[in-house]
């Protein structure tokens, strides 16, 4: 029986971990829990599954200790997660937490040796410099890298081209990007249900140009052979290309739970359909070839890998802190492109040597974010 952790157990990651969990106790235990805000879904979950330890913010200690009265521990504050993360009896975490708190604890969970089933794109973007040492223990869970890890563990890496990150394009695809955008429409993805900040991402298409500077350093593929392709109906997830011209792609419906699952089962496989659906019936492939004008963070990707120093870390800030500026509101849709660019071209880089950097960087960006739009 594997022992998990599960980082961000409300989220939609880990809400979707936990109904794999559920349908297959004889082969899964959660011991630790997590959530920020939504503590009441929190306590639901514990009273299911009775984990050993679970953290939550300082502020919410008490409500949880007259809520659930079991024997269990609880972490908090600034080191909790950090703590969590280096839990002794644990077969694999995974890791739903989104943004850059995930990357203390993902750093430490690694120095221990733990497998980690990663849900969080922030931790290996801007810290991918100094956690590329330990990739060998990170089953990603994004839906084209747990594709594109599928496809390369069953091949000889060296015979490989090319490889292809598949996107749907997002609501934009077919339609100008100008003032008439509504908020509404940013957040209606065409096939994806997620969070609000990764639907933004997708309508601007941020989400894939992190993803390329994932595969980077998950694979250790040189930028110019990783390749993105617009695939509006999202049923292949990527491809590899070899040397003789060969495509292997691997395909699915678009959903979640496929690559939780195999992330959950590794190196085995779910033993039946995690979802009750097939492909078979769905017989438009569409691929066309994106617009880097219309959806420039693709080129800021690939710049910031090439270039080095704290262009990722850069990148990623100054898109956090935009996006989460539309989604409050007080900006609008198309300042994303335009602050983010800002950012990117009058941005001091330098090396980063440590996690503190990586931080300072960070908090660095997101006040010059916010000074660009006039907010305190």
């Amino acid at each position: 029986m594997k022992k998990i952790s599960l980082f961000g157990s409300t989220g939609s990651i880990g809400k979707s971990t936990l109904k794999i969990i559920e349908k297959y106790p004889e082969k899964f235990a959660i011991k630790f829990l997590s959530a920020f805000s939504n503590i009441e879904l929190l306590i639901n979950q514990m009273k299911k599954f009775k984990p050993e330890f679970v953290f939550v913010p300082e502020d919410k200690l008490e409500h949880l200790k007259n809520s659930v009265k079991y024997d269990y521990k609880i972490f908090s504050g600034e080191n909790g997660l950090i703590e969590a993360a280096e839990l002794d009896n644990v077969d694999l975490i995974v890791m739903g937490i989104s943004g850059i708190a995930a990357l203390k604890p993902v750093y430490a969970a690694l120095k221990k040796g733990k497998k980690i089933a990663l849900a969080n794109k922030e931790s290996i973007v801007s810290g991918g410099e100094l956690i590329k040492a330990y990739m060998r223990n990170i089953i990603p869970v994004d839906s084209e890298h747990s594709s594109l890890y599928q496809l390369i563990n069953n091949t000889d890496k060296s015979k490989i081209r090319n490889i292809y990150l598949t996107a749907s394009g997002g609501p934009f695809l077919n339609k100008k990007i100008d003032e008439n955008i509504r908020y509404e429409d940013v957040l209606k993805h065409p096939i994806w249900n997620m969070g609000k900040k990764i639907t933004v991402d997708s309508a601007t298409m941020a989400n894939k140009a992190l993803e390329i500077i994932e595969a980077f350093y998950i694979f250790g593929i040189n930028p110019d052979n990783i390749k993105v392709i617009i695939h509006p109906q999202s049923i292949i997830h990527s491809m590899i290309e070899f040397y003789d011209g060969v495509f292997f792609s691997q395909l699915s419906n678009p959903d979640m739970m496929y690559p939780i699952s195999y992330a959950l089962f590794y190196p085995e496989r779910a033993p039946e359909r995690i979802i009750d659906n097939t492909i078979i019936n769905n017989t438009v492939l569409e691929f066309k070839i994106p617009d880097f004008k219309k959806f420039p963070f693709l080129n800021i990707a690939y710049d910031s890998i090439k270039k080095g120093k704290s262009r990722t870390i850069v990148f990623n800030a100054a898109n956090d802190e935009s996006v989460n500026l539309f989604l409050k509101k007080k900006i609008d849709f198309k300042d994303i492109f335009i602050i983010v660019n800002k950012i990117y071209e009058t941005f001091n880089f330098e090396k980063v040597e440590n996690f503190d950097n990586i931080f300072e960087i960070y908090d660095r960006v997101k006040e010059n974010v916010r000074k660009i739009v006039g907010e305190k």
